[in-house]
């Protein structure tokens, strides 16, 4: 066997015999059990540790060094110090420098990589989308198609998370809209043109309360959106699903029927009328009785000043066969009203079909197979059309004209 060498490591001093017998006479003194000294004692070890001032300490001390200075208040700077805390040297630091040098923004550095598309390239982009008269040809292309157009060094994921994050864009299913005939587009046109040279301020239209009529329809409460599990399995289960009560031979089905108007400040009640036609039409005689005798005749008696604008149904006294002489148009004339006809084909020129909305949302919230609970539904959903939002939509009219104008007679997107 080879001799063993020993590491080269350090060697540990040998104790003598006289040191070890002082340790262990040590371990039974007082002094061994000592607890370790208070973080709260004022050595010099501990004052070396104080916490550094923080964004809030150097706020305050500049704040109040500028209050003194701005109110010719005479003070000592080392009292601020003092007050909060902070060494003199931190604290003159604080109120010499304007801000650290690692808040300057110069010395912020940008990290990550460089961004691909520039703000040239992001404005290409949504000119293409929104100002081209490319119109559905530009919003129908692919992602890989806008990058081409633009001749973009990018991949198209880029293109849409930029376009997305920068200015919402997405891919969303397009509204369909009935393509108008192109007489009906020349109407309107001309319609609104025709309004525009009479009211093409928002003061203008504060006098015209916009009126027409709807209908609801009995009906099973409308499907509801639940909060579930994932899985068909969840989907199936007997809690999870809505279950329907149809109705039975005795109640009613049919429709209900209602009158409104809407204007500046002004908000009519549901008026309800009765009529032989299931479909709602309503006649002249109806109209006048139960329309005109009830609720705009209170307008007339307390001498508000207004345009009455009703849609051109023959009941109104309206269409291509309306009479000069109808008895709808001679209580006009006898009550000295002044009213128009809406352009036809035009809803989104009547702010009032906005308005339906919220009436017909609140009739689907539960079944509804008598007239009392639909009207009740109707009514809770015509409060929720604000004065405000009325409002607005009468402020919208000379927009909506010009839109028109613009689109060369097609639909606006009110």
């Amino acid at each position: 066997m080879g001799i063993r060498k020993r590491s080269k490591s350090p060697k540990t001093p040998r104790r003598s015999i006289r040191q070890k017998q002082r340790q262990l006479s040590n371990l039974h003194s007082p002094s061994a059990c000592r607890l370790p000294r208070s973080p709260t004692t004022p050595t010099k070890a501990y004052k070396r540790h104080l916490p550094v001032p923080d964004t809030v300490t150097r706020a305050k001390i500049q704040g109040a060094r500028e209050f003194a200075l701005t109110n010719d208040i005479p003070h000592n700077p080392k009292d601020i110090f003092k007050q909060f805390g902070v060494k003199n040297r931190t604290g003159y630091r604080f109120i010499e420098a304007k801000a650290p040098a690692r808040t300057r923004q110069q010395d912020v550095k940008k990290r990550g990589p460089k961004n691909k598309l520039s703000g040239a390239d992001v404005a290409g982009a949504d000119s293409l989308l929104e100002e081209t008269n490319l119109g559905m040809e530009a919003k129908g292309m692919t992602w890989q198609a806008v990058v081409w157009e633009l001749d973009l060094d990018v991949h198209p994921r880029t293109l849409q998370r930029t376009l997305r994050d920068a200015l919402d864009y997405d891919k969303h299913d397009a509204a369909i809209a009935e393509d108008l005939p192109d007489r009906t587009k020349r109407d309107r046109v001309e319609w609104a043109s025709a309004m525009l040279a009479k009211r093409h301020t928002v003061e203008l239209w504060k006098n015209v309360r916009f009126s027409d009529e709807f209908h609801a329809g009995f009906g099973p409460e409308g499907q509801l959106k639940i909060i579930r599990k994932r899985g068909n399995g969840m989907r199936g289960r007997f809690d999870n699903i809505q279950h329907v009560k149809k109705p039975t031979d005795t109640q009613a089905i049919g429709k209900v029927h209602a009158w409104g108007a809407i204007g500046w400040n002004f908000k009519s009640p549901l008026i309800y009328y009765e009529v032989k036609d299931k479909d709602g039409s309503i006649t002249h005689k109806a109209y006048i009785e139960q329309i005109l005798d009830v609720e705009v005749i209170k307008w007339i008696k307390r001498g508000n000043d207004f345009v009455l604008e009703e849609d051109g149904a023959s009941g109104h006294g309206g269409g291509p066969k309306a009479r000069k002489d109808s008895i709808v148009a001679n209580w006009k004339k006898r009550h000295g009203i002044e009213t128009y006809f809406n352009c036809h084909d035009s809803p989104d020129l009547a702010p009032i079909e906005t308005c339906w909305g919220p009436p017909k949302r609140f009739q689907r919230k539960r079944p509804h197979w008598d007239k009392q609970t639909l009207k009740e539904l109707l009514e809770e959903g015509w409060t929720h059309v604000t004065q405000d939002w009325i409002n607005y939509l009468v402020s919208t009219m000379p927009q909506r004209l010009e839109d028109v104008k613009r689109l060369n007679g097609n639909r606006t997107s009110w």
